[in-house]
């Protein structure tokens, strides 16, 4: 059917498909349930090239802050591991905020991917990003605030839904992030987004006074 570079990731009682079709990215879900494998999650995403930049840029604004999802999310975790996830979620938003490449690279596994309408980026694609900022100086646009989140567990891995509002401004974005329980900790394993085209846009985050 026109589908290219067709990954599948197993993460304990969850399997990720994702690929490439000529105008679009993929992600599908498949999870293990008592009476066999069902599909759980799909998301597709428009491949769209010169409109956005596939990482967050430096900004000149003054003193950006990230309360949501740095410190705050509108979610009540309702498990240990949940607590776990979100705790570790707004740790990575907080060394993406303030580029620390070497505390946030441990808790991503290695063959991550995040795909945007931009780009698919690796695991080693940020890294080097994160090290290229912390390099310079420069200070990122801090992460795009959530407006809904759910988490849902499948044994040793877990899928997280949320829907983002752009920081600066522009038209809400859901998200699915998939988890893995690796090695004693709770491990960010995949991510896609995509833009929601029917609503309407949100304003950019204000400033605080």
């Amino acid at each position: 059917r026109g589908e290219t570079n067709v990954q599948s990731y197993s993460y304990d009682r969850m399997v990720v498909v994702t690929g490439v079709r000529p105008t679009s990215r993929f992600m599908r879900i498949w999870a293990q349930r008592p009476q066999g494998w069902r599909l759980f999650a799909m998301i597709d995403t428009a491949i769209v090239t010169g409109t956005t930049p596939p990482f967050s840029v430096p900004t000149t604004d003054q003193a950006p802050d990230c309360d949501n999802p740095c410190r705050t999310i509108p979610f009540n975790p309702a498990t240990p591991a949940q607590t776990e996830m979100l705790a570790t979620f707004k740790r990575l938003k907080m060394d993406e905020w303030h580029p620390n490449p070497d505390d946030w690279a441990p808790y991503v596994l290695d063959d991550v991917y995040y795909v945007t309408s931009a780009a698919a980026l690796s695991k080693a694609d940020r890294v080097n990003r994160l090290a290229q900022q912390k390099q310079t100086g420069a200070a990122s646009v801090p992460g795009d605030p959530v407006q809904f989140m759910r988490i849902v567990e499948f044994g040793q891995s877990a899928v997280m839904f949320a829907r983002h509002a752009p920081f600066r401004g522009g038209k809400p974005y859901d998200s699915i992030r998939v988890w893995a329980f690796r090695d004693g900790k709770w491990r960010f394993a995949n991510s896609q987004q995509t833009t929601i085209d029917a609503a309407a846009p949100v304003a950019a985050v204000q400033p605080r006074p």
